[in-house]
């Protein structure tokens, strides 16, 4: 019962969403793009409203069963492609609105995995001062949800509980935080570090990565099985999932019957190696030595800002975003996040609408690349960014042939 109400919650929480981002195309047909434009920012900065019935206009009333999370991403695929039809895609396309922020305190870690995108190891920490004045940003533009990430945050437990009290004193929610798991082997500090966050306010989630390039730690799953009672203990739930980077979809289920005693009590997620900083040797030696199937990220995760210990300001939410390339703004007390979405992103919104391979297969195609110029969506992502007159291009034959 309690999951029934706690399903048709998210449904209509998501057709709130929904519907507030569709209802600035009902605005006059006498105004320009750009006041079109402000008028949807504004809409999504002041408040989201309820509408059911743009909703069931655009979806055209179909009821959608919403019992898992796969069920929220086929409504939101199935959401758009109703869009395209109504001719409804192509304002939406040309911006980028996120709905939660990430702040990586620091890019200190203790692990050197071998497949890690990251490569810069610097033990600077993120100000408080710095993340008041970000989440300050952040509000302005009705972004109230955060997340903590590394690096090793639980590296600097004290700065991370003072950052935490700071962002719950702003009114943020703080849901999430990724950490290597290096104290799970003692239970003492496990049971002290959930003990402060608690004190600290916090309740959301905290994810472990496992997988591959964390064997060689001596991590192992009877460690990880005390978590659930020590959580239970201090939170009064179970706040713990786990993060399985694999290199392919197959070594992730075979990781998962590995840590089948893990796997009955918490949630997974496969995280795909990605083939940046040592990521990239790591990718040429499995390649090499043929121990297995590599297999590309083929989707884009940009629902979300980041903010790097060096105040860079990124989209991205994959490793990329360590690359400056990626870098969208700067923070700073003259930064307007709302000016920031007012730009054009309409490639992310090719390669969110459209797997990496979809796009990359048409390129080729269509000769606009050589074959195995840009294989990685990373690539593909920043390829497309710096070559607006190709994302016009693409738009008039992919959209408006899927419209047709």
């Amino acid at each position: 019962m309690y999951s029934t109400i706690k399903n048709k919650y998210r449904l209509l929480k998501y057709k709130a969403g929904l519907a507030a981002r569709l209802k600035y195309f009902y605005c006059s047909p006498f105004k320009s793009d750009y006041q079109k434009f402000r008028d949807y920012i504004k809409l999504n900065i002041r408040k989201l409203k309820l509408g059911y019935k743009l909703f069931d206009k655009v979806t055209k009333g179909k009821k959608t069963k919403l019992n898992s999370y796969n069920d929220l991403k086929k409504l939101e695929f199935e959401f758009s492609k109703e869009l395209v039809k109504n001719d409804l895609f192509l304002y939406p396309s040309y911006i980028f609105y996120a709905n939660y922020a990430t702040v990586i305190l620091t890019y200190a870690c203790n692990y050197r995995c071998d497949h890690c995108y990251q490569t810069n190891f610097d033990h600077k920490l993120l100000e408080l001062d710095r993340i008041e004045l970000f989440i300050d940003k952040l509000k302005e533009v009705n972004i109230r949800q955060i997340s903590f990430f590394g690096g090793e945050v639980f590296l600097y437990m004290d700065h991370l509980c003072k950052a935490i009290k700071l962002a719950q004193k702003k009114g943020m929610r703080v849901f999430g935080m990724t950490t290597n798991g290096f104290w799970c082997n003692d239970p003492k500090k496990a049971w002290e570090y959930m003990q402060r966050l608690k004190d600290a306010g916090y309740n959301g989630f905290i994810t472990i990565s496992i997988g591959i390039g964390h064997r060689k730690y001596g991590i192992n799953e009877e460690s990880f099985l005390k978590l659930k009672d020590i959580s239970k203990d201090v939170f009064g739930w179970n706040v713990f999932d786990f993060q399985i980077e694999e290199v392919s979809r197959c070594d992730y289920e075979k990781s998962r019957k590995k840590f089948s005693k893990l796997m009955e009590h918490h949630q997974s997620r496969w995280r795909q190696i990605i083939p940046i900083g040592a990521g990239k040797k790591y990718k040429d030696e499995i390649i090499r030595e043929n121990k297995g199937k590599f297999e590309y990220p083929d989707n884009l995760y940009c629902t979300m800002l980041k903010l790097l210990p060096d105040e860079r300001i990124s989209f991205c939410a994959g490793p990329a975003v360590m690359k400056e390339e990626y870098t969208i703004a700067k923070l700073s007390e003259n930064l307007s996040l709302e000016e920031v979405f007012m730009k054009e992103h309409r490639h992310l919104m090719l390669l969110k609408r459209f797997k990496g391979k979809e796009l990359y297969d048409f390129l080729i195609k269509e000769k606009k690349i050589e074959k195995e110029d840009y294989p990685f969506i990373c690539h593909l992502c920043v390829h497309l960014s710096k070559n607006p007159e190709l994302v016009d291009f693409m738009y008039e034959k992919m959209i408006k042939n899927r419209a047709m």
